[in-house]
């Protein structure tokens, strides 16, 4: 009798630890799912803090805030000014929100303004301006701040440390369009002051539609990507001197990024590295659309419409792409994607999305297409 009784206790123990672990796996998410405080605006710009503690988000309507310590839903969201235009067809955005931990630049879509923004512990406090005017004064025609030509990247202003920043305009006469760099130093006073450094003016271009590909500031280099008259070249300037470095062309880059001990730039169907901080590049690899990249948990991720894939190994042992789970991202166009405390976060033109981590790297069902990726062995 006794044996009876240990053996039905035994039994109802064990049935109740296996509907605990039962509804707990239940509960864990494992799918996309949007952040409803901002419906389906279409996601602008999305900036995590240097120090992972803070995570930014930009819309076509609002600017939202969310610390460390909340919920993966719990913004605090604000109305702002301006609107960024977004072309759903085309799939481009004029002027693209810029970051950095203390503030936030936002373009007017005339390009001719840019707003200063406080964003510290989500204050969205507007602190000062900058106008085309102070850059390019007495010039009678067509005068704007840089625009942009891809979705996750600003080209008007880019941080580059210590309140110094590049800033770029664009020039246009009845002939061409002249970019021209400045490098200037922002005093965050009442007045808004800054210095100009200097100011080197890249090429021109006879494309008058053309844009700038990419910008962006690593290792105190600043890189650029600009069509120069029915060519792209790449270029870079050093933080301390207005000399301007011709390095690659005939190259469509969208992204420069740090990866293992060399630089990776992301093109058109292509892939290049450097292995001296951009001064050479070489041919690195190939594959079928214009993707972007990202890290999550340290692994490299591409991404393009709403095809994500994962890079499990070191480029030199591995060409295989692992393509992972993103379907109720289907018929989105993914702008950004961004790691932050235990999720990852998708920015797209249909809101904002977001999983768990440990839910990310769920590989997807269907593996006859996806991102096919030719590595060129060296």
């Amino acid at each position: 009798m006794k044996l009876f009784y240990f053996l039905t206790l035994f039994g109802f123990l064990f049935f109740l630890l296996s509907c605990d672990r039962y509804s707990t796996n239940a509960s864990v998410d494992i799918t996309w799912k949007r952040v409803e405080c901002f419906g389906n605006e279409t996601v602008m710009g999305l900036y995590i803090n240097s120090d992972n503690s803070a995570m930014h988000i930009v819309t076509s309507d609002h600017y939202g805030f969310k610390s460390s310590i909340s919920s993966p839903t719990d913004f605090l969201t604000k109305n702002y000014t301006y609107s960024c235009q977004y072309d759903s067809l085309l799939w481009l955005t004029k002027y693209l929100p810029s970051f950095n931990d203390h503030y936030c630049f936002i373009c007017n879509n005339e390009g001719d303004q840019i707003k200063i923004y406080d964003i510290e512990n989500g204050s969205w406090t507007e602190v000062g301006q900058l106008l085309i005017s102070d850059f390019l004064p007495g010039l009678p025609e067509k005068k704007s701040f840089a625009k942009s030509h891809w979705l996750n990247i600003p080209n008007h202003m880019v941080s580059a440390n210590d309140n110094d920043y590049f800033i770029t305009t664009e020039y246009e006469n009845s002939i061409c369009k002249e970019y021209r760099q400045f490098l200037i130093h922002l005093s965050f006073n009442p007045n808004m002051s800054f210095e100009h450094i200097y100011n080197v003016l890249a090429g021109y271009s006879t494309v008058i539609n053309s844009e700038i590909y990419s910008s962006v500031f690593i290792e105190n280099r600043f890189f650029q990507d600009i069509l120069f008259s029915n060519k792209s070249d790449i270029f870079y300037l050093e933080k301390k001197s207005s000399e301007i470095h011709f390095v690659y062309n005939n190259a469509t880059i969208r992204e420069i990024v740090k990866y293992n001990d060399y630089l990776l730039a992301v093109g058109d169907g292509y892939l290049l590295r450097s292995f001296d901080n951009g001064d050479n590049w070489e041919y690195f690899g190939d594959f079928s659309y214009p993707l972007s990249i990202t890290f999550v948990n340290s692994k490299l991720v591409f991404y393009y419409l709403n095809n994500i894939g994962v890079m499990y190994d070191d480029f030199e042992l591995n060409n295989h792409v692992t393509m992972l789970d993103s379907s109720l991202l289907l018929g989105k166009k993914i702008h950004y994607l961004k790691e932050f405390k235990g999720y990852v976060y998708a920015g797209t033109n249909d809101g904002l999305y977001y999983i768990p981590v440990t839910s990310f790297f769920k590989e997807r069902p269907d593996i006859k297409s996806g991102i096919k990726l030719n590595i060129n062995r060296m």
